[in-house]
């Protein structure tokens, strides 16, 4: 898919704003507070329905405006799509594709498939498990409708259930919650599974392309009673509810005595192996920071694989934080055939053959 046009209306510091990306790479140049990543923001959004951000969504519309407004239109080989979205000064919000209001988030996301990378995704390797975790969400939200589903309404009841363990020593009450937790916790660490058995030929391949002779490897480290290496495999749903019941079933004192859930995929963690020893521990930051860029880089293959449908990329001021080789290897593996639009507050980062093909855009 390829944005033709985007508008956006009293959002963020935007009285009134349209673009129109080009087919191949837009680079917007301009100053800090500029609004550069502000449009990024706006694709992510509308295309996502969240933000790498994580605002209050009254902080989208510009102060003392009672409503924003963004929507795009975008084109593939044998589709079109129209999305907008409203989001009052209240954070009230609502989304439309093709005209027709949306009551599910789930029926919004992956439209029209995005991949964003920013400054902070450079810490995905050695920063906590909860940003692995999402990193894989994001991703899989986009892959499977249902999947956004389960994992909002696991965490529902892994609210309830810690709640009611913080209330009672014994935990009796949060037992209540348990087959609820299994049934939920089972379909998102279902989808994970084949969600990493996908990813893995394409991070390890993309590794490859990137840092030459090592090997890059993963291992899912869940928390529901898996036998290791198992996740390959793509086990179903059904096989995971036994583990993880029988997981529960062992650490039921442990969580009475701390009162909090300990079994679940929110305990996850996805662990990154640069030939076999894990780059979290031992990896130097250039050889954590190439794992990122080959993780952000599969996305694109697996979403694309997946989907039948190429994502945008975009790309917020990422270039200032890699070196001269990583920006090179990045832009030649993904900006060839796919939209890209970039931020950035130095043209200098870019070489005359990726200029020559983009379109420049100052802010």
């Amino acid at each position: 898919m390829r944005i033709e046009h985007l508008y956006l209306q009293d959002f963020r510091n935007y009285e009134r704003a349209e673009f129109a990306p080009c087919e191949a790479i837009t680079i917007l140049v301009g100053s800090n507070a500029a609004g550069k990543t502000n449009l990024v923001e706006a694709v992510q959004t509308l295309t996502t329905t969240e933000s790498f951000r994580r605002p209050r969504w009254e902080d989208l519309v510009r102060w003392g405006r009672p409503r924003a407004e963004v929507g795009l239109k975008a084109s593939g080989v044998s589709s079109a799509a129209e999305l907008r979205l409203g989001v009052d000064a209240d954070g009230t919000r609502e989304f439309f594709v093709n005209g027709t209001r949306k009551r599910r988030v789930a029926d919004v996301v992956g439209v029209v498939p995005s991949v964003v990378f920013t400054p902070d995704d450079l810490l995905m390797v050695k920063g906590s498990a909860e940003r692995r975790r999402a990193a894989a969400d994001a991703v899989a939200a986009q892959l499977w409708p249902a999947y956004k589903t389960a994992r909002r309404e696991y965490a529902k009841v892994l609210r309830q259930r810690n709640a009611l363990l913080k209330e009672e020593a014994g935990g009796d009450q949060a037992a209540a919650w348990d087959e609820r937790l299994v049934e939920l916790g089972a379909r998102v660490t279902a989808y994970r599974c084949r969600l990493l058995s996908s990813f893995e030929p394409e991070l390890t391949a993309a590794h490859g392309r990137l840092a030459g002779d090592e090997r890059l490897r993963i291992e899912y480290a869940d928390r529901s009673g898996l036998d290791p290496g198992s996740w390959r495999s793509q086990p179903e749903a059904d096989s995971i509810e036994e583990a993880l019941r029988a997981e529960l079933g062992r650490r039921r004192a442990d969580e009475r005595a701390r009162r909090a859930t300990l079994v679940g995929p929110h305990r996850d963690d996805i662990v990154f192996l640069i030939d076999d020893r894990d780059a979290r521990a031992f990896g130097s930051q250039g050889q954590q920071r190439t794992v990122a860029l080959a993780w952000k880089t599969s996305e694109i293959a697996v979403v694309r694989g997946t989907t039948g449908r190429s994502p945008v990329l975009l790309l917020d001021d990422v270039m200032s934080e890699l070196d001269e080789g990583r920006r090179a290897r990045l832009l030649d593996t993904v900006v060839s055939d796919i939209q890209t639009i970039v931020t950035t507050t130095n043209i200098g980062y870019f070489d005359e053959r990726t200029l020559a093909d983009a379109e420049v855009v100052r802010l």
